[in-house]
């Protein structure tokens, strides 16, 4: 089975995901809640992983140069295999940003539903529940339907592990195949979506449950002491 990596520019998802920081740190001036809220918070947490990703891509050239390794004490190496040292590496980083974008977004839809008395143990049965109940757009229930299959498919290696019905975004149709691999995870598409999450309904949910005075976030009064 042979599966299609999209070229990646890497100065331009540099460019992109600057982008998207800015984004969040602009959303997170605009909000009305205060440091400790999760609508507020969920924001900064953003922010980092945008931040931790271009991190990677930024550090992840020096896999392109010979001399990286023979600095560090890897000998020498040809160009193919400095070009699969990059994809893994890469492919990687690039999932772990997904992942821990996906757990925050789960924390935070979870605190808001339970503030608002929703406490639904499934996820997605929660996020459906929670859009329902506040109002917001329909499209918000697709938008989830297509994040939370691309999370599931990391835990199963990259494939999709059930049939679906196919969903409809924006004049697109996503298709999840079982024990096919997934067609949306290049970086492109998965700063696609989370923009989405945070344009729509992220920025539609903190407004509509505006009459819940404060959502304190778990992380709010945690401090950590680093062991020497």
């Amino acid at each position: 089975m042979k599966v299609a990596v999209k070229k990646i520019n890497l100065d331009q998802l540099i460019e992109k995901l600057d982008k998207l920081n800015r984004k969040c740190k602009i959303k997170r001036g605009e909000s009305p809640y205060s440091e400790k809220d999760a609508r507020s918070l969920i924001f900064d947490l953003l922010s980092l992983y945008i931040q931790n990703w271009l991190l990677n891509v930024t550090l992840s050239k020096q896999l392109f140069d010979s001399e990286f390794y023979e600095k560090n004490g890897l000998g020498a190496i040809d160009d193919e295999s400095m070009r699969k040292v990059h994809l893994n590496y890469f492919d990687d980083a690039k999932n772990s940003f997904f992942f821990l974008v996906f757990m925050q977004l789960e924390n935070y839809f979870r605190l808001v539903a339970n503030a608002q008395g929703i406490n639904n143990w499934k996820i997605t049965k929660l996020v459906e529940e929670t859009i329902r109940v506040f109002d917001l757009n329909s499209d918000n229930i697709e938008l989830w339907k297509i994040v939370r299959n691309l999370r599931n498919s990391i835990h199963n290696g990259g494939f999709s592990n059930h049939n679906g019905d196919p969903i409809n975004y924006k004049g697109k149709t996503y298709e999840f195949k079982k024990n096919q691999p997934i067609n949306y995870g290049s970086p492109s598409d998965y700063l696609f979506f989370i923009e989405e999450l945070i344009n729509n309904l992220i920025v539609e949910l903190n407004l509509k449950s505006s009459n819940i005075k404060i959502i304190e976030h778990n992380y709010a009064n945690i401090s950590f002491e680093r062991e020497e």
